[in-house]
């Protein structure tokens, strides 16, 4: 428990989904022992009204933890489960669970569903809580919710035609980062506390160096960590790690391949200076 290696795991399930990706999970963090009680509701509630698996995803450190809590009522809603649920079939036909569709079109029609599932869930469920920033030394924003949805989802599934290509139209999330920076400007502006220190990663594909400093700029944070996620011997799928630090002065230090454990150390070490 709180070790690196099972942790990676459930990160990657959080993030990338189950199997290969081959589907999408409901992940709920919480920041205190009574949060843990408090989401138990909310994960059974969820995982019901869409049918998904939820993961309330739990750290070694609060996992260690023992504190009283207050075991509070449901206050979510009963789901009608009654068209799927598998209770036995008393005076019904019997309900199979189908892992694997053999036919194209019909598994077409079955990732078509779920797709439309995975952004109802995305309009209706991302929740963020934004708690002590305003009092906080250091704010460390390593990973964040996905640019852009799509604007306008399909209530009906959307046939073939004949046309060759077709069109979705995306809208920006809110940038979380970009919001806590300009916060810390107006209050500099205002002459408020503004000392503290935010950071913010970037994951790059091409043009490391170029899209970082471009990023910092746009967000206005003290400190950019620039990952290369074009490698295989370092980022997610790895132990290791190579990053490159940019600070808002126009200062640049590169952090050689080294254990992500030592590579969080020396990222700490260099905005603490």
């Amino acid at each position: 428990q709180g070790y690196i290696f099972p942790s990676q795991g459930d990160y990657n399930q959080a993030t990338v989904g189950g199997g290969n990706g081959d589907y999408k999970i409901i992940v709920l963090s919480p920041s205190s022992v009574q949060e843990c009680a408090d989401m138990t509701y909310k994960v059974f509630y969820l995982a019901q009204k869409y049918r998904n698996p939820v993961i309330l995803l739990v750290d070694g450190l609060l996992g260690q933890m023992a504190e009283p809590i207050t075991i509070k009522d449901n206050p979510y809603p009963n789901i009608d489960n009654s068209s799927w649920i598998l209770n036995g079939a008393k005076n019904r036909a019997s309900r199979k669970i189908h892992s694997l569709e053999p036919n194209p079109s019909i598994l077409e029609e079955r990732t078509l569903k779920l797709h439309q599932k995975y952004l109802e869930i995305e309009k209706n469920e991302v929740d963020w809580e934004e708690y002590n920033c305003e009092n906080a030394d250091y704010i460390i924003m390593a990973a964040a919710v996905a640019d852009y949805r799509v604007k306008n989802k399909s209530e009906q599934k959307m046939k073939k035609t004949s046309d060759s290509e077709i069109t979705l139209t995306l809208i920006k999330n809110p940038d979380i980062l970009k919001g806590l920076c300009d916060r810390k400007k107006e209050e500099m502006l205002k002459q408020v506390k503004h000392d503290r220190i935010i950071v913010g990663f970037c994951a790059e594909s091409e043009n490391l160096l170029e899209n970082a400093k471009e990023k910092i700029q746009k967000k206005g944070c003290d400190f950019l960590i620039a990952n290369d996620i074009s490698r295989k011997d370092i980022g997610f799928s790895s132990d290791y790690n190579e990053v490159t630090i940019l600070d808002k002065t126009g200062g640049i230090k590169k952090l050689e391949r080294a254990s992500k454990n030592e590579i969080a150390r020396e990222i700490l070490k260099e905005i603490n200076e």
